[in-house]
């Protein structure tokens, strides 16, 4: 039902939706990197996500990551592993062991020189949501579920991820 998507999305603004932001342990794939590629698990609802960021990155949106890891980890996860996304697709990122999310996504919207407001930040930890979204308001974000039947009742919700606003790539875009 709705009810049980509203409360883990934040609420709708104006801005598009220029650059995602996205979390790595428990979002882009089950488990925590730190202990070791070997340790995680690319699940059908993490492949799904995948699927549609590089679906909104041929489409103009710029992805990044936001994680606390070692930067070395979360890349030889990113080189290693069966999984649609790759190093190549990412942009930009803060990974650090001790990073405080908020002040990273201010940091990579400063760096991308698109406001706050054009970010979809996508952590599975519901503190760090609230954190993003008491320290940065204007930033949509979206809890990401760990059961693959909510994300796929969610994901159609979170407008930013929609491609029907986006135009499909051109001939000229993908050369």
């Amino acid at each position: 039902s709705a009810r049980g998507v509203l409360p883990t999305l934040a609420p709708c603004s104006a801005a598009a939706c220029k650059c995602v932001a996205v979390d790595c342990d428990f979002t882009l794939w089950h488990g925590a990197v730190g202990e070791g590629v070997d340790g995680i698990v690319v699940e059908p609802r993490h492949s799904e996500l995948q699927e549609r960021l590089l679906a909104l990155r041929a489409r103009g949106v710029l992805l990044t990551l936001v994680s606390r890891n070692a930067p070395e980890d979360v890349w030889r996860a990113l080189e290693r592993m069966a999984m649609p996304l790759r190093r190549h697709h990412v942009v930009a990122s803060r990974i650090d062991p001790l990073l405080h999310k908020a002040t990273a996504l201010a940091a990579l919207a400063a760096e991308l020189r698109i406001g706050v407001e054009s970010i979809l930040f996508i952590d599975d930890n519901p503190s760090e949501v609230a954190d993003v979204r008491a320290a940065l308001p204007e930033v949509a974000t979206w809890t990401f579920p760990q059961s693959h039947a909510l994300v796929r009742a969610q994901m159609p919700h979170v407008w930013q991820l929609g491609l029907a606003l986006r135009a499909a790539p051109t001939e000229a875009d993908v050369a």
